[in-house]
């Protein structure tokens, strides 16, 4: 089958027998309220997404980061046109992000946006890139800097290579794990008091900064308080620069070539301060919504950090003597020490420990989410796909309460499973490597995937220009980014092609896993040729497997289930329990709906399962287990003739009951009274094979919006083949009144001024009805 280029990746073969990725026009993509294919809850808001994109932000960069960057330019006005730059840069690319975040729906990172526009393989090394990379080399770099944070604040000296402080790293990195594994609203509430902090040292810095400044203006001949090389020297004159080995930059003498890997230097410095500006994207999933949500966090947070940033490095140069700035490596620290006295350098040092505290943990709490992505892609085992309450536990637990005193459906619980394996990866890099290696090597795979992810949102405008954005910036924002990020990376390259090719190597890797895992599940596949029966039986019926098609935005499996045409039916069944061999006790479950969807499976005093898909597959062995959905019926074929299929649909037989029957609920009433028509036109659309038809895309989009307000619970009982309702809630879309609806209530409905008009209302049509048979001769209480 072939598809044109709105559904085909971009460099997917031309003759790949992959289903293609479907077409995200006309707001399927991003609509506020979607939920499917996510693991997480819509419970974070604009201020979550504004405070972690600040604590990951705002790290150990603002406080390191000035030295380095100040040795490579020739002024201190270079070096805050340098973090100008920067902050400039990580906007652009956040605000891509952003458009992309919109637009194409979907968790973990980058990975969702390189998978619709490259293809699959994209998508998952990006993924891969980030699980065995980027993310622990990131969360390995701030656990030896928080460490050298507290050694500065006891005044110790320390080599960072040293075994003690690996192992304390190690331990500080397991201690921010278990903060984040204890729930996301207990990290997103950490994060609220992190970036408290950060604010709080920011403006102690620029105050001093500004105090200095006032007191030199009143007092120029005072020189016991702060620098005075910002008073007394030019801002942006050429001046010599002092290395922290000792020598001297004369930049007098420099050549071109010099001059642009000086600069270029510098600008890595302050991405590298500012890295984190992507991390938003991360929790978009669990955004209420994205659409708005999104964009205003990034287009709030990015402005505030760039603004906090070039003010508290205007002070260090107010503070500071200008040669003091190039060559200390705790720049922040060493400004309070000199300006008020020893004991308030040590309160600076504690400050800085908990800002890179904070930064460590709001990196930790993205960190799993890319391997939950990658789980529910099956691109990694599905244990990292789990969510769960503090511990190891697994979200398949054992509960004895009731499925009716089942939590809020906003709850939303940190993937316990993926934080372990980013935590058990980040000591290794901790035992293994040293900072400046690992700082190059999160660079390199970071922006290598940046590149390629915004030249990718640039393609998409040209291929896909009626794709709905609800946030699209200028085309000269991404096309700036995409040229900068490309030169970080290829001078990344030349600077240290030792990290480069392990970098390289681990992709080869990555690919050699997504195509071995690719072939391996087409072999599975290929492999079903036939069912056997014990002899001398032979089924008087045909088997085939059919490829389930799911929704769009969750990813194609194929499931084991077969459709069988027999006059012997119970043959076919024999893999199912039998309805009278079915268990004596009943069943009872509830299940959890989120804008239709099934977000959430509770079975009393058994399993609680949050994925969607697995959803399914469990409703199906525990409905199985109790003889439900065994389906017999005689259809209409396409050609006007009969057929009688049997097969057997435990789960949908379930789910179609529960969503039915919350529907009730919280649908419109004359909303679904339509859907009932929609239904059956979009079915019909399925089975004649017009699935890529722009009537199956107008049906679609229909029941989208027809589920948007279908969020509650509804608790059931499965026994003896068949499924009942118990009981259902639905707390933020109620449309149930019995006030309002009972005839025994003069309040409302059944008022008689309310029924008198209703009555007369409706016997206008019926009087004149009456009337035309009276005029024919005909009695009114019988038909004609």
């Amino acid at each position: 089958m072939e598809f044109d280029g709105e559904t085909r990746p971009l460099l997917a073969p031309q003759d790949s027998d992959s289903e293609p990725i479907p077409s995200l026009h006309d707001d399927v993509t991003a609509t506020d309220d979607n939920a499917q294919g996510s693991s997480f809850s819509k419970n974070l808001g604009t201020a979550e997404a504004f405070a972690i994109v600040i604590s990951i932000v705002i790290g150990s960069g603002i406080f390191t980061s000035p030295g380095s960057i100040d040795t490579h330019v020739p002024s201190p006005g270079a070096a805050l046109v340098v973090w100008l730059i920067g902050g400039i840069l990580a906007w652009t690319g956040a605000s891509t992000m952003a458009e992309l975040g919109t637009a194409i729906p979907g968790e973990g990172g980058v990975q969702p946006y390189l998978r619709y526009i490259f293809g699959d393989v994209f998508g998952f090394l990006a993924a891969w890139t980030w699980i065995v990379a980027v993310m622990p080399a990131t969360l390995a770099i701030l656990s030896i800097v928080f460490v050298e944070s507290i050694y500065s604040a006891a005044g110790i000296t320390d080599q960072a290579d040293r075994i003690e402080h690996k192992l304390l790293s190690i331990l500080i990195l397991v201690v921010i794990s278990v903060a984040n594994s204890i729930s996301t609203k207990t990290s997103t509430r950490l994060n609220g008091f992190f970036v408290v902090t950060k604010f709080t040292t920011i403006a102690a810095v620029v105050i001093a900064g500004l105090v200095v400044v006032i007191i030199q203006a009143t007092h120029p001949n005072r020189e016991d308080v702060g620098g005075r090389d910002w008073f007394t020297n030019p801002w942006f004159g050429n001046r010599p620069t002092v290395n922290p080995d000792g020598s001297t930059t004369d930049w007098g003498h420099l050549s071109s070539w010099e001059l642009l890997g000086h600069y270029s230097t510098a600008l890595y410095g302050a991405l590298w301060a500012y890295s984190g500006w992507d991390k938003a994207i991360y929790i978009s999933a669990e955004l209420s919504a994205p659409a708005k949500q999104l964009p205003l966090a990034i287009n709030s947070a990015i402005p505030t950090i760039l603004f906090c940033f070039i003010t508290a490095n205007a002070a260090y140069y107010i503070l500071l003597p200008w040669n003091v700035v190039a060559t200390t490596d705790s720049v922040a620290v060493t400004a309070i020490k000199l300006l008020l006295g020893e004991g308030f350098g040590i309160v600076a040092a504690i400050l800085i420990c908990l800002v890179v505290a904070g930064s460590l943990l709001g990196n930790s709490f993205v960190a799993g989410r890319m391997a939950v992505a990658a789980a529910n892609q099956n691109w990694l085992p599905r244990i990292f796909a789990r969510l769960g309450q503090a511990g190891i536990r697994r979200h398949v637990e054992r509960e004895s309460e009731s499925a009716e005193n089942s939590p809020d459906i906003a709850t939303s619980d940190a993937p316990v499973n993926a934080i372990i394996l980013s935590t058990v990866l980040s000591a290794l890099y901790i035992l293994l490597g040293n900072f400046r290696a690992l700082l190059t090597f999160n660079g390199l795979g970071e922006y290598s995937f940046f590149f390629l992810t915004v030249l990718g949102a640039i393609v998409l405008r040209f291929r896909e220009p009626g794709l709905r954005r609800p946030y699209r910036p200028f085309i000269l924002i991404p096309a700036i980014f995409a040229v900068v990020s490309g030169f970080v990376v290829i001078r990344g390259a030349i600077f240290a092609p030792v990290l480069a090719a392990v970098l390289i190597v681990l992709w080869i890797i990555g690919g050699v896993l997504y195509w071995g895992q690719k072939e391996a599940l087409a072999s599975e596949l290929n492999g079903w040729s036939s069912v056997s029966f014990p002899e001398p039986f032979i089924p008087p019926f045909t088997i085939s497997q059919e490829r389930v098609i799911k929704w769009d935005n969750l990813q194609q499996e194929f499931v084991d289930d077969f459709i069988y045409c027999s006059i012997q039916c119970n043959a076919i069944y024999e893999d199912r329990m039998n309805p009278l061999d079915a268990p004596d006790v009943p069943t009872k479950l509830s299940i959890t709906f989120r804008t239709g969807v099934p977000i959430k499976l509770k079975v009393e005093g058994g399993e609680t399962v949050t994925v969607s898909l697995e959803n399914f597959k469990a409703l199906n062995e525990i409905a199985g287990k109790n003889g439900v959905g065994r389906i017999d019926i005689v259809e209409t074929r396409s050609n006007g003739l009969k057929s009688r299929v049997c097969c057997d649909s435990p789960a949908i037989t379930v789910l179609r009951l529960a969503h039915i029957d919350i529907e009730g609920m919280t649908q419109d009433a004359k909303v679904k009274v339509g859907m009932a028509y929609i239904g059956n036109k979009w079915s019909a659309c399925l089975y004649n094979g017009l699935y890529f038809s722009p009537e199956r895309e107008l049906l679609h989009n229909t029941i989208i919006f027809s589920q948007k307000h279908v969020h509650g619970t509804v608790n059931m009982m499965v026994y003896k083949s068949a499924a009942h309702i118990l009981s259902r809630s639905a707390p933020e879309n109620n449309l149930y009144s019995e006030d309002e609806t009972s005839m025994d209530s003069l309040d409302a409905f059944g008022h008689p001024s309310i029924a008198n008009g209703y009555i007369a209302v409706q016997g206008i049509r019926l009087e004149k009805y009456g009337a035309a048979k009276i005029q024919r001769g005909e009695p009114l209480t019988r038909g004609s």
